[in-house]
């Protein structure tokens, strides 16, 4: 973030606005306290760091907003740039904030938040430059945060007719345009397959824009936006969080692994477990764990090996795609793209020391992110906790825990139930033994 002065057009009554600003405005919605540390989801809401990682649910793939009940997978990093507003606006509410924070992490959540440089106060602080686009390096109008708390211009296929500008604005969904970040864009649907994927307007920092800078300048930035980094038309500025369109959905489907690339969805000799065989042999597999091998293109099956216990030599089978589930590493996220629980390959440091481990899906480990150097400004950070990784520490695959294993094989033979359903059941057996 620059720290030069406040540009000579800003209109005269920001500085004003900036000094007279209801806190209340930037309140939590899970605490009711100013957002500490804001983390933007998928949807476009907005939560402190903490709130939004406690909302989320250790057992399930998919997690709801606390607001809008919209499904989300990623635990989003803190957005630097609204972080370092809140921290100007409001430096008594945001010191106090501090304080509390960092007691609970030691006290309660024994886990580190991550660092975020704020500008000093005796430096200008420009919100063009604050929330500039990270992209196309404009004023991001309206503006979206990716999950690795970058923002961008908001965007989507429908937006030009430009065939340049559509498959920007669709490769943008996936991944963030900033070098070696793994952000994601997309909201996606539950573990295993693609669901309908939307770049939601953060509406707390579109708020903060339209109140700083004039209705023709927002407008302006707009159609900027439209013609270089694929945003939205002018006409729609005023419907941010409109409703994706169905070219949108597949696009996002195929990038998560829909049926377009499904059969390269799973990894090599990738462990995976057995559902929703309905067939007299098959149902018998159910719940049972099996090694992928090759992806039979004829078939439209997988060869799998399924290891039936003792002596007994493995025995392979076909089975379609939609009949494997990844492996889901229950209470573990990714350090990397923020994927919460992992599902599938997962690789753990061996020489990061705190409490909270430091882990990436496979995904985040194919692209090196482990070796990423931190620069400690909340969003290139090696860790979701600033853990203390260092590029040369030493990772290594982790085969699912036993508890993990039992709850989701016990699931796969009893889809009706969920998992803390089952942890129930299997607590009230262990009372009644005793």
């Amino acid at each position: 973030m620059s720290t030069q002065g406040v540009s000579n057009n800003k209109p005269a009554a920001v500085a004003a606005t900036i000094a007279t600003s209801d806190p209340s405005t930037f309140h939590c919605s899970i605490c009711m306290d100013i957002m500490y540390k804001p983390c933007v989801n998928t949807c476009g809401h907005s939560f402190c760091f903490w709130c939004m990682h406690h909302a989320m649910d250790v057992f399930d793939t998919s997690h709801a907003c606390p607001l809008c009940r919209a499904p989300f997978r990623h635990f989003p990093a803190v957005c630097a740039p609204l972080h370092s507003f809140l921290a100007r606006t409001f430096p008594d509410e945001m010191k106090v904030r501090e304080e509390e924070t960092k007691k609970l992490e030691v006290e309660e959540y024994h886990a580190d938040s991550p660092v975020v440089i704020v500008p000093s106060m005796d430096c200008s602080f420009d919100v063009r430059e604050a929330f500039e686009c990270r992209d196309c390096h404009a004023l991001a109008v309206p503006p979206t945060v990716l999950t690795c708390g970058h923002v961008v211009c908001s965007g989507g296929p429908s937006s030009t007719s430009s065939s340049e500008n559509k498959a920007m604005s669709s490769s943008r969904k996936k991944h963030c345009p900033v070098p070696g970040c793994v952000g994601k864009m997309a909201a996606e649907g539950a573990a295993g397959g693609g669901g309908p994927a939307s770049a939601k307007c953060c509406a707390l920092i579109d708020e903060i824009l339209r109140d700083h800078i004039s209705e023709r300048e927002y407008r302006e930035a707009a159609a900027a936006s439209s013609r270089q980094c694929g945003g939205l038309r002018p006409e729609d500025v005023d419907h941010p969080s409109g409703s994706e369109t169905t070219a949108d959905a597949n696009v996002a489907a195929a990038a998560v692994g829909g049926e377009a690339s499904i059969s390269s969805y799973f990894g090599p000799n990738e462990s995976v477990i057995l559902a929703g065989l309905t067939s007299a042999s098959g149902s018998r597999l159910n719940g049972m764990r099996a090694v992928l091998g090759l992806f039979c293109t004829t078939s439209d099956r997988y060869n799998v090996k399924v290891d039936h216990g003792s002596d007994a030599t493995p025995k392979e089978y076909q089975v379609k795609p939609k009949n494997l589930l990844k492996c889901v590493h229950y209470g573990v996220g990714c350090d990397g793209c923020g994927v919460y629980p992992i599902a599938g390959r997962r690789y753990k440091c061996l020489d990061c020391a705190e409490d909270i481990g430091f882990d990436l899906c496979g995904e985040c480990y194919n692209d090196d992110v482990h070796k990423r150097v931190s620069v400690g400004d909340g969003n290139a950070a090696a860790g979701r906790f600033n853990q203390q990784h260092r590029p040369d520490h030493s990772m290594e695959e982790m085969e699912q825990d036993e508890d993990s294993r039992s709850l989701q094989c016990f699931q796969a033979r009893n889809p009706e139930l969920s998992i803390p359903q089952i942890m129930a059941m299997m607590g009230a057996q262990s009372s009644d033994e005793e």
